[in-house]
């Protein structure tokens, strides 16, 4: 089989075998009882393997935007003007290191006001 497999690439001056060359391959040697099932499997194997990379894409994107937001919540933390305590009393706090930043942000306005 995997000869026959291999010859049928050939003839496609490819070296890889590929599923459809094996399918190709039993109905050459008259296998064909065989064929329709190889098809099934061939077309359930692509499917999940599709679905598998699909789903690992949707996670990388998900991964992806959750750090992008928490990039973009950090940097609204620290460029916040005078009224970010009542933002940041209003909006959950989605890490601890934002929560650390808001206080000594809090701190510093008070002795800056403290100052003048």
């Amino acid at each position: 089989t995997t000869s026959s497999a291999n010859a049928v690439a050939q003839k496609s001056n490819r070296k890889t075998i590929s599923g459809q060359d094996v399918i190709s391959a039993m109905t050459d040697m008259e296998f064909d009882k065989f064929v329709k099932p190889l098809e099934n499997s061939l077309a359930l194997w692509k499917k999940s393997q599709q679905e598998k990379k699909n789903t690992a894409a949707k996670k990388k994107a998900e991964k992806e935007a959750a750090a992008n937001k928490d990039s973009s919540d950090s940097a609204a933390v620290a460029g916040s003007s005078a009224d970010s305590s009542k933002d940041a009393a209003s909006a959950p706090a989605a890490a601890e290191d934002d929560e650390v930043m808001v206080v000594d942000s809090e701190k510093e306005k008070e002795s800056s006001k403290k100052e003048s």
